[in-house]
């Protein structure tokens, strides 16, 4: 009997989207599109970029999470086929947390631009890394996890990232945004 609900746990585990809607909004952007739960809410940003945020609600996921999609985040992106894309730039503004994240993440350049720090990977036709920044308020340690993935042939970037005060209920919400938009990821805490 144990073993049965260790089972059933386990597997709850691995899909967390268990239980939820599965009525899907799709969202069509510059050159991507993406689906997305329908109760989850939607927004645009004010940057003059092609970008969508969704977020999940934490009655719903166990947590609050939130994922953007942003064409922007690859520079240089229209320069490449869809099968080459030759270098990724992350724009990351906590300068103070640089050297844990190239710690965690092997073979990283970092490039210094002004008053942000982008993070360069060669090549990155097919790239995927977790990475652990904490806020630029130092007084606020809400750490986060940062999934960026750039997908062939599709062309766009999807970052998603949780506060795990409680890194299972944050997982959980992450799991679910993963799945939906059908992102492999392997969230590990360093």
């Amino acid at each position: 009997m144990k073993m049965i609900l260790a089972t059933l746990c386990f597997l709850l585990f691995l899909n967390p989207a268990i239980g939820f809607s599965q009525d899907y909004k799709v969202f069509k952007g510059d050159g991507f599109s993406f689906r997305y739960p329908s109760d989850w809410q939607e927004g645009l940003s004010q940057a003059p970029t092609t970008r969508a945020l969704v977020r999940a609600i934490s009655a719903q996921t166990g947590y609050a999470a939130s994922c953007n999609v942003n064409v922007s985040f690859v520079d240089g992106l229209d320069q490449f086929t869809q099968t080459q894309i030759n270098q990724a730039n992350h724009r990351v503004h906590d300068l103070k947390y640089l050297s844990r994240i190239k710690n965690m993440m092997p073979d990283v350049n970092l490039i210094e631009h002004n008053t942000d720090t982008l993070l360069s990977m060669q090549p990155a036709s097919s790239v995927e890394y977790t990475a652990l920044i904490r806020s630029q308020n130092e007084s606020q340690m809400n750490r986060f996890f940062q999934i960026m993935t750039i997908r062939k042939p599709n062309r766009y970037v999807v970052t998603c990232r949780g506060e795990p005060m409680n890194y299972m209920k944050a997982k959980g919400a992450i799991n679910l945004i993963v799945s939906t938009f059908g992102i492999w990821s392997n969230l590990v805490i360093p």
